[in-house]
């Protein structure tokens, strides 16, 4: 929803992705306080991110900030793409609906403890 720009906000979330989008809806159903959300990419109702079937085509469009690693040794030197969501709702918009389990010590034992007290 796109709605005049007021002079002054209360709040301005800056950042469009799956978080930013969160807080900026809970601040306003408040209904107390005026939020800005800016999000510097545009509207994610594009088929690329609509359709998890072509997910791939936002690596590298418009809709991806193209960042990159350094060079890996691993990879003959190249450097790996990081997409990273340059459109609203931000990463969550352009990963293809994948979901990586957590790493480390999140996936032990000790871990789980770790998880009910982040409330993970």
């Amino acid at each position: 929803m796109t709605l005049p720009v007021k002079e002054s906000y209360d709040v301005v979330v800056c950042g469009g992705g799956a978080a930013g989008c969160v807080i900026a809806g809970r601040l306003a159903s408040l209904g107390e306080v005026s939020v800005l959300l800016l999000e510097a990419g545009g509207p994610g109702d594009v088929v690329e991110v609509t359709d998890p079937r072509i997910w791939m085509r936002n690596i590298g469009s418009e809709r991806d900030w193209r960042f990159a690693s350094e060079p890996c040794a691993g990879l003959n030197g190249r450097r790996a793409p990081l997409p990273m969501g340059r459109v609203l709702g931000g990463g969550s918009s352009v990963n293809g609906l994948v979901w990586a389990r957590p790493q480390g010590g999140l996936r032990s034992v000790g871990g789980r403890d770790r998880r009910r007290r982040l409330g993970l």
